[in-house]
């Protein structure tokens, strides 16, 4: 049996979270269309990686928990296109501290993995 997959490469548009979500949306819709099964989209791309000219404010400003609004959107999408997704990286919020945190979503809309770096790269933590 065989499937198709999908590397998905977008611009990011630094602190646009809603605009980036909408663009990845679409690219994981257009994948469907062609009968991608699996579909992974690039680190941080819903605010583009963090900078050490940004406040942890800053950073702290798009980071969310997980689950929480952004991710349970993209597990809807994976149940709706019948999709595995793995959600780049966003920024997640666990315990008052941040990471760099990846996500695979199955294709009934479930999380069944995540994987977390332990600091945002070139975050202002860091120097």
């Amino acid at each position: 049996m065989k499937y198709k997959i999908a590397a998905i490469q977008m611009s990011v548009i630094p602190g646009e979270k809603e605009e980036n979500e909408k663009k990845a949306m679409q690219f994981l819709d257009e994948a469907a269309s062609s009968g991608v099964k699996a579909a992974c989209l690039p680190e941080y791309f819903l605010q583009g990686p963090p900078h050490k000219d940004q406040t942890m404010e800053e950073v702290r400003a798009f980071a969310e928990a997980i689950p929480g609004p952004t991710i349970s959107r993209f597990c809807e999408k994976a149940a709706k296109l019948g999709m595995f997704i793995v959600a780049g990286s966003i920024i997640e919020l666990k315990d008052d501290q941040l990471y760099n945190t990846s996500v695979l979503i199955d294709s009934h809309g479930e999380i069944v993995g995540s994987y977390q770096k332990a600091h945002p790269e070139d975050a202002p933590a860091k120097h």
